[in-house]
């Protein structure tokens, strides 16, 4: 499949997606990716590409897992990347290195189990 052509694929299954969900999008190439899931609506880049398809499904999981504030943040990235792999049309390893890369500044990994992420976020310094 042309790359074109997989691009088209990844806009039209996310916004297939969002009207499953019942989710607004505000697309803006200058925006701030991020989730309001308590209003179900996101700001996303337009997706035109693997990352920007990558980025607003990891958006779109926050809405659908109705992630609330008080929730551990680190616990709400992981899931919502989780969340993102599993609903893809296909999940591409340029796809794999940037969940990585955004999972890392919360310094937890894709492979992380979701149980140890909550404990930890719960842990209290001594």
């Amino acid at each position: 499949m042309l790359l074109c052509d997989m691009n088209k694929q990844f806009a039209e299954h996310f916004r297939a997606l969002c009207e499953k969900h019942r989710v607004a999008t505000y697309e803006h190439p200058d925006c701030r990716p991020y989730a309001y899931p308590t209003l179900r609506k996101i700001h996303i880049h337009p997706v035109t590409c693997e990352k920007s398809y990558a980025t607003a499904l990891h958006e779109l999981g926050h809405c659908v897992l109705r992630h609330a504030p008080e929730q551990p943040r680190a616990w709400k990235e992981l899931l919502a990347w989780k969340w993102a792999r599993a609903n893809a049309v296909v999940w591409t390893p340029g796809m794999s290195e940037f969940e990585a890369l955004c999972l890392g500044t919360w310094e937890i990994f894709p492979s992380d189990n979701v149980v140890d992420v909550i404990q930890c976020a719960h842990q209290v310094s001594p």
